[in-house]
């Protein structure tokens, strides 16, 4: 990651163009790198103390924006439902929500009821999408399924107290009522 914005910073290769330059993920994406150069500018080369205080900690910023608009784009020219689209937009925007601020005067409250928005309007259509792209043999998270949700909590097990210290659990019982005996000690 740090090489290749390093590479991109210099000139040295280029990403595919955007697809649409008025959008709000390429506005986002090309601000931080044209902070990144403009910092880079005032450097004597990227091989210094500076560029490594000055440009790699932004690196992770720059390549999630790289990402988040080109799949955005894929998105976009996949054709998948507007609902999707907005919420990823609308996620994507959130995850920076200063930059957004301060370069284009989008508060938060309007980015918090914009996201709500499209999770509003997406929500009812999680699972037939989760359905078409016949996740279910790959995904194997608890919360995906009612069923699979109460087999994990089931197992999961409860400290009801304290016994002797806050450092130490006697007694700990999981949901279905078997007891195992645990010490812990910070």
């Amino acid at each position: 990651m740090l090489g290749l914005i390093s590479e991109l910073l210099i000139g040295r290769y280029e990403v595919p163009a955007a697809q649409d330059t008025n959008g709000i993920l390429y506005k986002h994406e090309r601000g931080l790198f044209d902070e990144a150069a403009s910092v880079l500018s005032g450097l004597p080369h990227h091989r210094t103390d500076a560029f490594n205080r000055l440009i790699l900690p932004r690196c992770e910023k720059l390549t999630l924006s790289m990402g988040y608009r080109m799949a955005y784009e894929a998105a976009v020219e996949a054709r998948l439902d507007p609902r999707i689209i907005n919420l990823f937009r609308a996620s994507s925007v959130r995850w920076d929500e200063g930059w957004y601020t301060e370069a284009m005067g989008v508060s938060r409250e309007t980015m918090f009821l914009d996201e709500d928005q499209a999770l509003n309007d997406a929500l009812p259509f999680l699972d037939k999408w989760a359905d078409d792209l016949e996740v279910a043999d790959y995904v194997h998270a608890p919360i995906t399924s009612g069923e699979r949700w109460s087999e994990f909590f089931d197992k999961l097990e409860v400290c009801p107290s304290y016994v002797n210290s806050p450092s130490q659990f006697d007694n700990i019982v999981s949901k279905n009522g078997s007891k195992t005996q645990l010490q812990a000690r910070l």
